[in-house]
């Protein structure tokens, strides 16, 4: 599956570098209702989630991406307003999580005592691939990784490149200054056959396109 992660100039050329991928905390998402995307009204059934969060908070963390590159508003939000850098990848299917969107919670599952080790497996996969409709511009897609799988910088996870996770491109923002010939050497001599190339805004739609110049300084 190929997926797009989006970020700022500067973390996506130490990304490149270094090859590997910042691991998200699930206690720094964004989004409040993280993994927890069911009617949560029984007491006990919320401190049964509640305590799986947390549990996957010090043990688990998870690598973002969106399976789309072309939509202004994720540009904004996560490549520093267009100066940024999408790094597209291609991910293992066996590990990707398609999230899903809805309007409204997900059902309580039946079950006469709400313990953490009592929540099924079927609830428990919805928790992690469901999020409210209002997310949907980001179509996203999830890999889950334990925090021991990878790094530690300076109190920072980072995960490495490997044959689950492997970078096919380069994208620079419509806004990006870097220069895209001097960043296309810098991937030439850590990777074979990744694309580099400058996107644009649309001249008659409001998506984001590969800029047509920048792909002719290939040649």
């Amino acid at each position: 599956m190929r997926a797009y992660h989006f970020l700022s100039a500067e973390h996506a050329l130490s990304n490149i570098a270094l090859k590997q991928i910042k691991i998200s905390r699930v206690k720094d998402l964004n989004d409040p209702f993280e993994l927890m995307a069911g009617v949560l009204a029984d007491r006990r059934l919320r401190r049964a989630v509640q305590k799986l969060k947390d549990k996957w908070a010090d043990e688990m963390g998870l690598l973002c991406f969106s399976r789309r590159w072309s939509d202004p508003v994720i540009w904004s939000h996560y490549a520093s307003k267009h100066s940024g850098i999408a790094l597209g990848f291609e991910i293992s299917n066996k590990f990707a999580v398609p999230i899903r969107y809805i309007e409204s919670r997900l059902d309580a599952p039946i079950s006469s005592k709400y313990v953490a080790s009592e929540v099924n497996k079927k609830y428990i996969s919805d928790l992690i691939s469901t999020k409210y409709l209002r997310w949907e511009y980001e179509h996203e897609v999830r890999m889950y990784v334990g925090l021991d799988e990878g790094t530690q910088v300076e109190g920072l996870y980072f995960y490495p490149f490997d044959s689950h996770i492997k970078l096919r491109e380069v994208i620079l923002g419509a806004m990006c200054k870097l220069n895209t010939r001097q960043v296309r050497k810098l991937v030439n001599a850590h990777y074979k056959n990744v694309n580099v190339f400058k996107a644009r805004m649309a001249f008659n739609t409001f998506n984001i396109v590969a800029n047509k110049r920048s792909l002719r300084s290939r040649q």
